[in-house]
């Protein structure tokens, strides 16, 4: 492993919440700093590792992913650097987002 990677996987790791196996679900999609994930949208990453992967990924990956993009943004309060806070609020908004994502893919 190059210096280059080890430190871009350390900066992952500074997520708050964030630990080997997150970074290694980032990895695995090709993203390897913060600077990455300021312009990406984390249902389409939850998504993508899905499809990678062949299986269903437990949900909480997907929350991560929500906070992840949130704090590479520059957020810092406090209550929404933890993972739980980016829960869906109801299953139904979820399947609108997840609705527009894949309409958007098809244009």
């Amino acid at each position: 492993m190059s210096k280059k990677l080890a430190k871009n996987d350390s900066e992952l790791s500074k997520i708050p919440g964030f630990g080997p196996a997150s970074v290694r679900d980032l990895n695995q999609l090709g993203i390897y700093s913060l600077f990455q994930l300021i312009e990406l949208n984390p249902e389409e990453l939850y998504l993508k590792l899905e499809e990678k992967r062949g299986v269903h990924i437990d949900r909480c990956v997907l929350y991560g992913f929500r906070e992840a993009v949130y704090f590479a943004r520059g957020g810092n309060e406090p209550e929404k650097l933890k993972w739980w806070s980016w829960k869906d609020s109801n299953k139904l908004g979820m399947n609108r987002n997840l609705i527009s994502v894949l309409v958007l893919k098809k244009k």
